[in-house]
């Protein structure tokens, strides 16, 4: 077995560079213990850290309004009213000085040299001739045309073997041509609507003197 050291708090002068303290050092640390942590103790305002309640409190602080009488107002209504009664006496005396003035008479020579001016005779209004207007459309009328235009069936409609009907309401002019036709309704909706507002545009009436509307219908049959 190997023999241990135990360390000291100082070292011998031979082995004070290997382990523990010097001499001089470890008195140095004894002195400061002994003499420095007394004074720091002692120096040190123990009431403040130990007792905080023997403290004076603080002085309570309060503030008091104090009320202020309103001054007396002073008599206004008396003052207008001494004045409005001072303004209107001012304006009747004002209007008493004034002087009227003095109309005289006209001469009768002046009266008569004076015309009098005639009234104009009243224009005779000239009656103008009322503007003739185009006559208005008449009532649907159940009129066959002159001219009728019979549509082609339409090669889809007739390879599938597709029947139908188609109604349109036209609105023959005044020569009896159609200014526009109007679909009312189309079974199947879509198959024959082109051909038929095609040839129903060629439709031709006749001449009414007026503007009316008029039924058609086309009806789409396949022969057995």
């Amino acid at each position: 077995m190997t023999p241990r050291v135990k360390p000291t708090l100082w070292a011998d002068h031979e082995t004070a560079g290997e382990e523990g303290l010097s001499f001089g050092k470890a008195v140095l640390i004894a002195f400061f213990l002994e003499f420095f942590i007394p004074a720091i103790l002692f120096s040190l305002d123990w009431p403040v850290f130990l007792n905080q309640s023997d403290l004076e409190p603080p002085p309570r602080l309060s503030v008091i309004l104090e009320e202020l009488k309103p001054s007396e107002p002073t008599p206004l209504v008396e003052q207008l009213e001494v004045k409005e009664i001072k303004e209107k006496n001012e304006s009747v005396e004002n209007m008493e000085q004034i002087p009227l003035a003095t109309i005289e008479p006209i001469p009768n020579e002046l009266v008569s040299k004076i015309q009098i001016p005639k009234p104009k005779p009243e224009e005779k209004k000239i009656e103008e001739d009322p503007v003739k207007l185009p006559p208005l459309p008449s009532v649907f009328q159940d009129i066959k045309p002159v001219k009728k235009i019979v549509p082609k069936y339409p090669l889809s409609a007739e390879e599938e073997k597709i029947e139908g009907r188609v109604k349109v309401r036209m609105r023959v002019n005044l020569d009896g041509s159609v200014g526009s036709v109007q679909l009312v309704f189309s079974e199947p909706p879509g198959v024959f609507d082109d051909v038929v507002l095609e040839a129903a545009q060629k439709f031709i009436f006749k001449k009414d003197g007026t503007t009316y509307y008029a039924d058609e219908v086309f009806v789409f049959i396949i022969d057995p």
